[in-house]
């Protein structure tokens, strides 16, 4: 249905908003850009990033260039 959309810059990978950040590998194609970031203002864990002529980009995820600062054990990876 309808989505809500604000513009956004990709720098480096992420575009961010609201106090988070997304990243894709394929905002490369976009670097320095201005982009339509599309939200659902019930899930925040992925946003969806078209150009300004509304041609799909790519889905960023939320904190998706993450990684733990200490390996997790087997266990608790399940």
């Amino acid at each position: 249905m309808f989505k809500p959309e604000v513009k956004r810059v990709a720098v480096r990978g992420e575009v961010r908003g609201f106090n988070n950040r997304y990243f894709s590998t394929e905002l490369a194609t976009v670097e320095g850009e201005e982009v339509r970031v599309c939200f659902d203002i019930h899930d925040p864990h992925s946003v969806i990033v078209r150009r300004m002529d509304g041609s799909w980009v790519c889905d960023a995820i939320w904190d998706g260039n993450k990684v733990d600062a200490f390996p997790k054990p087997y266990v608790e990876a399940l």
